[in-house]
């Protein structure tokens, strides 16, 4: 794999970052909420490929792959815009290739997709602030175990929307933020 997807990148500066979207971790948050976020991913790896974003998979040392369905549309990628990391523990960048090869990507932004939004997910927004990457989502790309009540919404979602980390409401929120600011 070459270490530059930007040749023919319309949205110069981002990359995506896919966490723990593994068999145990899914059912973890129920049939419906699988659903819902599956069909999200779905959606934005669709808008992802057009626009020629890389996308790193990150999955957990000690479980399964990443569901088929969402590595099938990963491998639809351009090669050199996409990988897959196995990481030890809660945050991606614990391995510092991931790091490198965002770098490499020449990634200023990133779009964080997965479960568990307030551990591993966020986890890996921190590892990736402390780097000094800018953090982007939307609700439906991110769950929890406890997604459906007013703690998530409080104690987690509000969480991506401070600090300078932008949380959109909806996909399509989300892609034109990205389409206008890149």
């Amino acid at each position: 794999m070459t270490e530059d997807c930007s040749q023919e990148r319309k949205l110069e500066g981002v990359a995506a970052l896919m966490i723990d979207m593994q068999p145990c971790y899914l059912r973890s948050i129920g049939i419906e909420e699988i659903r819902r976020i599956w069909g999200a991913q779905l959606l934005m790896l669709e808008f992802l490929r057009m626009y020629s974003v890389p996308i790193a998979v990150l999955e957990v040392e000690k479980h399964r792959k990443t569901i088929k369905e969402l590595r099938e549309e990963v491998t639809r990628f351009p090669e050199e815009c996409y990988d897959f990391f196995v990481k030890p523990g809660m945050d991606g960048f614990a391995d510092k290739r991931l790091e490198d090869r965002l770098r490499g990507w020449h990634a200023t932004d990133l779009i964080l997709m997965g479960v568990y939004a307030a551990n591993c997910v966020k986890s890996t927004a921190l590892g990736a602030e402390d780097r000094g990457f800018r953090v982007h989502t939307a609700r439906p790309l991110i769950s929890d175990i406890w997604s459906r009540g007013g703690d998530y919404e409080r104690q987690v979602l509000s969480w991506y929307g401070h600090a300078g980390r932008h949380i959109y409401e909806d996909l399509a929120g989300l892609q034109q933020a990205l389409l206008n600011e890149f």
